[in-house]
């Protein structure tokens, strides 16, 4: 949610509340069903998927309440950015469909696929909005990166999956430069752009994901995931440094 908005507002394009909403309410089920498939599957589980499957009444119960409301919510989100969303479901429950179902044993690029998935549903309403579909690319190739660097983040630092996609342990290996060269890419691409902002948050994301890689092993494994995910938080950061430019002036 907070994504779609920053992407969509660092060009001037307003969202309404029930798009931003929807967004955040079908990524939630979506994340809470493939913890709840994993679990079922019992195979190199984290503490994420035994939290889901000790409460698998509750969360089940809340998919199906958020389903619902959903529902009531997608008729109030403006038409072309409903269809292209609607668009993205089928290969995403394709893609699902394949990894709980027919996925044993194989080697996915999930690392992959969740950030391609995620970049695409964030940055579609600003990609339908945009005059010119070109100045939103460098936005779009940064995101994916950071998006990417999150989840191979992640991977690193927890134990290695036995199935582990040859691009996840090239990451794994790789992950301070990739961070750094991204952080400095992401710098320089900024300083040519109209609308530099969600490039200078992607090379903070980066930087910090770099940061707490540096200090993995004085920080607990939970502890880890949680700052992985909040370093794609620093849309927050630039919001509120430009709310308090603007009131200073």
């Amino acid at each position: 949610m907070l994504w779609c908005w920053f992407l969509a507002a660092a060009h001037g394009i307003s969202l309404r509340s029930t798009s931003l909403l929807s967004l955040g309410i079908a990524v939630w089920i979506l994340y809470a069903l493939d913890r709840l498939l994993d679990a079922r599957k019992g195979h190199a589980l984290q503490e994420r998927h035994l939290f889901h499957h000790r409460h698998h009444i509750s969360f089940t119960a809340g998919i199906l309440i958020s389903g619902i409301v959903l529902a009531v919510l997608l008729p109030r989100v403006l038409a072309d950015v409903r269809g292209g969303w609607l668009l993205l479901t089928a290969p995403l429950a394709a893609h699902l469909t394949l990894i709980h179902r027919f996925g044993k044993h194989r080697r996915k690029p999930k690392e992959i696929v969740v950030a391609a998935f995620f970049t695409a549903a964030c940055t579609l309403p600003a990609a339908l909005r945009v005059h010119h579909s070109s100045t939103l690319l460098p936005d779009l190739l940064f995101f994916g990166v950071v998006c990417w660097l999150n989840c191979i983040a992640i991977a690193r630092w927890e134990p290695p999956s036995p199935d582990a996609h040859p691009t996840t342990l090239w990451g794994r290996k790789h992950l301070p430069v990739l961070c750094l060269l991204t952080a400095g890419l992401a710098i320089a691409i900024a300083f040519f752009l109209s609308a530099p902002l969600p490039e200078i948050a992607c090379a903070l994301s980066a930087t910090l994901l770099f940061v707490f890689d540096r200090y993995r092993r004085q920080l607990l494994p939970l502890t880890l995931r949680t700052l992985a995910d909040a370093a794609l938080a620093t849309p927050l950061l630039l919001a509120y440094l430009a709310w308090l430019t603007s009131h200073r002036g």
